[in-house]
């Protein structure tokens, strides 16, 4: 249930530290960027440096964004099984889900390239905040564990990184070391040797464009 997934997520410098890992992790195991979940971009906002985007698109349509920014972060999905999908409220989002959204983020309600037109679920948490919130939402007692779908989207953000172990053997077919996921986790600059126990197909020079747009530490 949400409270359950607010207690899950990191704090903020946390978050953008295993958001920054599990894309770049995506970007090591996978060359095709249109098959990847997870993407960071560090630079999404040339105007405001402290502005920075997170996103996971599973190619279904399910997806969730991430906006981190010097008042703090919000955080947006769509499930599409979800009771909350927008095609059960004549195609609006449920508007219990931004319920008491703090002033200081509602550039995330309005900007268009987080989709909230097409939200099951959303969490904020300002700089000032020692906890993540959401909306109040009275969810009927059969609706299972994860009515809104934010706690099967946002489990890989546990900040675990046997998490991404288990991501990666069943969606890439992969077996990784624990250890390896540890150290991105952990923002450790990349290596070649690294690199090939991850069983990447590219060299440093060939990932430096997501090393940047990362904002990951490039090694040797």
């Amino acid at each position: 249930m949400p409270n359950t997934v607010s207690r899950m997520l990191p704090d903020i410098p946390n978050l953008v530290r295993v958001c920054k890992a599990i894309a770049m992790l995506d970007a090591i195991l996978c060359t095709d960027w249109s098959l990847r979940y997870y993407s960071f971009n560090s630079f999404w906002n040339k105007d405001d440096a402290s502005e920075m985007m997170a996103s996971m698109r599973d190619g279904t349509g399910d997806h969730y964004f991430i906006w981190f920014t010097r008042q703090g972060a919000a955080i947006k999905g769509l499930a599409q099984d979800s009771l909350l999908n927008p095609v059960h409220n004549d195609g609006h989002p449920f508007p219990e889900i931004f319920a008491q959204f703090p002033a200081e983020l509602s550039y995330f309600l309005k900007e268009a390239a987080f989709m909230i037109d097409d939200t099951t679920f959303c969490y904020w948490r300002r700089n000032c905040d020692n906890e993540w919130h959401s909306g109040k939402i009275k969810f009927p007692a059969n609706v299972g564990t994860d009515p809104d779908g934010s706690r099967t989207m946002l489990k890989i953000l546990d900040g675990k990184p046997k998490t991404y172990v288990d991501y990666a053997r069943e969606y890439f077919d992969l077996e990784i070391a624990e250890e390896d996921v540890k150290h991105v986790y952990q923002l450790k600059p990349l290596n070649a040797e690294l690199l090939i126990r991850l069983h990447c197909e590219r060299n440093l020079d060939q990932l430096s464009d997501e090393i940047k747009e990362i904002g990951y530490i490039r090694g040797t």
